[in-house]
This record gives structure tokens, C-alpha cells and sequence, in this order.
């Protein structure tokens, strides 16, 4: 059994917080300006995040995160018909 739990363990994941008072204001607005952002963008953006008070307090975002981001961001918008 504890093999099972183990193993459990090794599954689990840690997950990335993202603000919603500082950092998701911003991202909302880049997804407005361009839903599908190149890779020198998403660099872009995950430097000016990674530089504000509150992300000094926790993990730095990795690139892959603000892709997921507007991933999601992307299907979110589809699903509700209301894209820009």
C-alpha cells in the first residue's frame, strides 16, 4: 500500500497561481490586443509579470504558464461565443 501512495505523490503536481487583481488585469488586456501572441511575446510578457511585486513573494512564471494561459484563455472565449 505504500507503494501506492507513494506513487500518488509523484503525481501530484504543484499549480501556478496567477493574480487576479495584478496579473490577470494585464493578461486580459495582451489577449485583447492579440489572442494568439508569437514566442517573443510570451517572453515578453512573462518577464514584465515575473517584475511585480507580487510574483516576488512567490514562484516565477515559466513561458510555458502565459501559454497555457491564453490557451485557456482561448477555449474560454470560443465556449462563450464571444470572442474578439
Amino acid at each position: 500500500m505504500s507503494s501506492m501512495m507513494e506513487s500518488a505523490d509523484r503525481r501530484k503536481r504543484n499549480r501556478t497561481f496567477i493574480d487576479p487583481v495584478s496579473e490577470v488585469p494585464r493578461l486580459e488586456e495582451w489577449f485583447s490586443v492579440n489572442t494568439h501572441p508569437t514566442h517573443q511575446m510570451i517572453a515578453r510578457y512573462t518577464d514584465d509579470l515575473n517584475l511585480l511585486p507580487y510574483r516576488q513573494r512567490f514562484p516565477k512564471l515559466e513561458q510555458k504558464n502565459i501559454q497555457f494561459w491564453f490557451k485557456n484563455r482561448r477555449a474560454k472565449c470560443k465556449r462563450m461565443n464571444n470572442c474578439i
